[in-house]
């Protein structure tokens, strides 16, 4: 039916037309779907019918409701906007202050209806939510008074109203004694006339009790005098009964049966004398139950028959099924007093159903989860189905194709004639085939597929369409293809195979000549540089020893009374000695670098403190020569950075020093200045430039080679082992930074180069006050044990010490120490590495295992003229605390004294 209002289409059923204007009724419900569609039956009837709706409802329901109708295909918005539909609160109506008020809810209703009435509409009709106010009043009594009252001003209006009861809120009792305040009840979808309706002029009289009673004996007396009456006749037509080939069942509206014939004994399995004894709900499940008492209970309330029912039997031979005709019974005044039943056995048909259905859904489920493409197509190939894998392999959904013709979506272009003329051959030959060609998606990707066809016919064996099972055999044809053009390619092969493998052997043979050369040349060149290191070490100890002698020895006596010829000359000893020593060093360096040994150690510095040191360095030298030294810091250089400082002060003394050693007259410039900040580290640039002699353009690319001197009467003059500028180079690269050169001849040089720093933060910058301080302390009186063989080393640390006011005691060997350790305490050793009998690392293990026992510790300082960095290393792991290569520096000595001894 559909309805004048707005489009909106009604779906009730038209047994709630049985509802009239004046009419009310009562609806009990078990859930709130149930409640929804009651409601949406009632307001699309409403609207056909022409009536404005009053949907009173709980206030936590009524947004629920409405998104109910709306999926339902109901405008709710519209509906409200135009008046058709009014939905309000039940509390807002029904309570005046807090109070159930009966007159203001008459008027609410007089008020709609009016104006319903005024806008052209039939009338009102009310869906009206009872269980809040059943729950403010409790007295069951007082409720009835107060529907009685609301209904007796309904029943002149033209007014339907329909209360709902939800039957899990109240007590059944309750609720029964409600139903009977109701001419009507509306139960699923139905309305019935109530049987048991009293009115309220006979619920408030005094004998309503005695007449209910009265009425019941009448109506036990009636039924047994019926059902005697119906045995009667039934042993009149026994013979036809019992021979009737399905089961014939007669229960009274108690649920007991009164009669079945054979067929149902049969069938049931249970005697005839035990079905007539007992309640059917002491014969079958509790579960089978509810589904007959609910048919029995709609035939005796409609007094309608219904049919095909099927029903679930527990008999004694397992389950059956039936389907049964369920007649109502009536006495000779019209009433109903049971029901006549007529079932037949239907067990093998529902089998075969429920095979079916196995079956459908077993080929659905094949169908449309099959890996393979399936595809269905009428007479004109036009798309008539279309599964899940044919989407997925082609791109279409199925909306997208149905209709089509599959040769306009499936087929390329430039092959659509031939594959019209394929299909068209198929439906001439009316035989299944398979079919192989291109088709493509449709994102526009080729494929090659294999499609096995198979012909629909219909019931009269007239061909109507087609069936196509595809396989994407993009893969394999690729493969054959391939396979195709490389046997192609294999016989073409084979002819120049042979030259090939002629060639390819003398290769072969060549190859492993140059790599067994390459193996021999490798095996050199580790032996080579296993040989120079230990020749380097080797060198620097056999070297530094005497260094240590000569450099100790000039810086001693410089302390002593010298006139100032011999101080000049013991002046120069130390500074041929530094520069010889500036060439061992430069040799280890190279081999650091070479290794790949060199690490930073970044620590804080102040610029300032590293630039008066440079200019302490070099201002005597540059006065010598008359030469201006200028030094320039611009503002924005940060004057605390984190660098590894000796490695930073190496190249820019390599770089000053070369300038001096350049230039006979003018002026040397060392400026820094800041490149970029990025997070917490700063790029800075430190240039140096020169008045000197200046370099050859083509000479440029010489300079940052290890052992080159340029080849320059001039240069020659100048001394030098020609690694300086080459271990600068590699230090600066370390640093991250780049280094390069600009320069003139006769007019001077200008060396740049960057390097990365960290900006130093105010946690760092007090530890670094903290060991100032602890620097500056001074030791005195300290005991120290010098463990040394070499007479010039002993000789040297014994003036330190007496100058430092330290107390010395001298072993010759690892021997004499132990002996001397073992009646003496000592704040310090100093320990040479390399002695007869027992080496420092030996001693020093020694020494650590007793101390294991003594809970004690003494500092231990390797005082070696081995200089490589592994040799400090070895030395901590052997357990020294600390290491001062040879020659010994007096300011660097005293530094990790003060460090080791707490």
């Amino acid at each position: 039916m559909e309805s004048r209002f707005n489009g909106i289409k009604s779906k009730n059923s038209k047994k709630i037309e049985a509802l009239s204007l004046h009419d009310q009724a009562c609806f009990i419900y078990s859930s709130i779907d149930e409640q929804y569609k009651m409601i949406e039956a009632q307001i699309n009837t409403g609207i056909d019918n022409k009536e404005v709706c009053i949907c009173l409802v709980e206030e936590s329901k009524e947004e629920d409701i409405c998104k109910f109708l709306e999926t339902r295909g109901l405008d709710v918005t519209s509906a409200k906007e135009q008046g058709i539909l009014i939905m309000s609160n039940a509390k807002d109506v029904y309570m005046q202050f807090g109070y159930c008020d009966s007159t203001n809810l008459v008027k609410v209703f007089k008020d709609i209806l009016y104006e319903a009435k005024r806008k052209g509409y039939k009338g009102l009709r009310i869906i009206n939510e009872m269980n809040w106010i059943l729950g403010v009043i409790n007295d069951t009594e007082k409720f009835i008074e107060y529907e009685f009252k609301i209904n007796d001003v309904i029943e002149k209006l033209d007014i339907i109203k329909i209360c709902q009861y939800d039957i899990n809120k109240f007590l059944p009792d309750r609720i029964k004694t409600i139903i009977s305040t109701y001419p009507k009840v509306v139960y699923e979808d139905e309305v019935f006339k109530n049987p048991y309706y009293i009115s309220s002029e006979e619920y408030f009289k005094p004998e309503r009790a005695k007449m209910e009673l009265m009425r019941l004996l009448d109506n036990i007396k009636k039924s047994v005098q019926v059902e005697d009456e119906i045995l009667d006749l039934t042993f009149e037509y026994k013979n036809f009964l019992d021979g009737f080939t399905g089961m014939i069942f007669y229960k009274n509206l108690d649920n007991r049966f009164i009669w079945v014939n054979d067929n149902y004994v049969n069938s049931i399995g249970i005697a005839k004398e035990i079905l007539i004894s007992k309640s059917i709900y002491e014969l079958f499940p509790i579960g089978d139950m509810e589904q007959y008492t609910k048919d029995d209970n709609e035939v005796i309330a409609t007094g309608l028959a219904k049919r095909n029912i099927i029903e679930r039997v527990i008999t004694v031979e397992g389950e059956k099924w039936a389907r049964t005709d369920k007649v109502p019974m009536f006495n000779r005044n019209g009433d109903i007093i049971g029901i006549i039943g007529f079932a037949f056995d239907i067990t093998e048909e529902i089998k075969l159903q429920r095979a079916l259905k196995k079956s459908e859904e077993l080929y659905h489920s094949v169908y449309e989860n099959s890996p393979l493409v399936f595809g269905i197509w009428d007479k004109d190939f036009r798309f008539v189905d279309w599964n899940k894998r044919g989407e997925e392999v082609f791109g279409w959904s199925k909306e997208e194709v149905l209709g089509k013709r599959f040769v306009d979506l499936l087929i390329p272009a430039d092959i659509k004639p031939s594959i019209t003329d394929v299909a068209q051959n198929l439906l001439d030959s009316g035989t299944n085939q398979i079919t192989s060609n291109e088709n493509i998606t449709k994102d526009g990707t080729i494929l090659f597929c294999e499609w096995h066809n198979t012909m629909l016919h219909d019931n009269e064996g007239n061909l109507v369409g087609t069936i196509s099972l595809g396989l994407d055999k993009t893969e394999k044809h690729r493969a054959e293809k391939a396979i195709l053009e490389a046997k192609e390619q294999a016989e073409k092969a084979n002819n120049e195979l042979s030259i090939i493998n002629a060639t390819l052997e003398k290769e072969i043979a060549e190859r492993m000549e140059i790599e067994d050369e390459l193996r021999k040349s490798k095996i050199e060149a580790d032996s080579a540089n296993m040989a120079k290191s230990q020749f380097l070490a080797n060198m620097s100890h056999e070297i530094r020893t005497p260094m240590n002698g000569i450099m100790g020895m000039s810086e001693l006596l410089l302390f002593g009374d010298l006139t100032d010829e011999q101080k000049e000359m013991v002046n120069i000893i130390k500074l041929s000695s530094n520069v010889l020593l500036k060439i061992i060093n430069d040799i280890l360096d190279l081999s650091k670098i070479e290794a790949g040994k060199v690490e930073l150690k970044p620590e804080n510095m102040n610029i300032h403190s590293m630039i008066r040191r440079i200019d302490a360095l070099f201002s005597p030298i540059t006065k010598n020569k008359n030469i201006s030294f200028k030094i320039i810091i611009n503002d924005d250089v940060p004057e605390e950075i984190c660098v590894d400082s000796i490695k930073l002060t190496q190249v820019i003394t390599n770089l000053i020093g070369n300038a001096i050693k350049f230039t006979g007259m003018g002026q040397i410039e060392f400026s820094i200045k800041k490149v970029k900040v990025v997070e917490n580290k700063v790029e800075l640039m430190i240039s140096i430039s020169d008045e000197g002699i200046g370099i050859k353009e083509e000479d440029i690319p010489k300079l940052f080679n290890y052992f080159t001197q340029l080849d320059d009467t001039k240069t020659k003059s100048f001394q030098g082992a020609g690694l300086g500028l080459a271990i600068s180079k590699r230090l600066v690269e370390i640093m991250g930074g780049e280094i390069c050169v600009e320069s003139e001849i006769d007019k001077g040089s200008t060396f740049y180069f960057t390097f990365w720093a960290g900006i130093k933060n105010q946690q760092q910058e007090n530890l670094a006050i903290q060991n100032n301080e602890k620097d500056k302390k001074v030791l005195k009186n300290r005991n120290i044990l010098l463990v040394e063989d070499d007479y010039v080393s002993q000789l040297l640390i014994k003036q330190i010490c007496k100058m430092k006011n330290w107390n010395i005691s001298v072993a010759q060997n690892g021997k004499e120490a132990l002996e001397i350790l073992e009646n003496n305490e000592f704040d310090l050793i100093l320990m040479d590495i390399q002695m007869p009998e027992m080496s420092g690392f030996d001693l020093t293990k020694i020494i650590r295992e007793k101390e294991k026992l003594t809970s004690e510790h003494t500092p231990i300082i390797a005082t070696t003229a081995y200089a490589m960095e592994r040799d400090k290393e070895h030395a901590l792991i052997a357990g020294m605390d600390d290491y001062i290569s040879k020659p010994i520096d007096l300011t660097k000595l005293q530094n990790i004294i003060n460090q080791v001894i707490k």
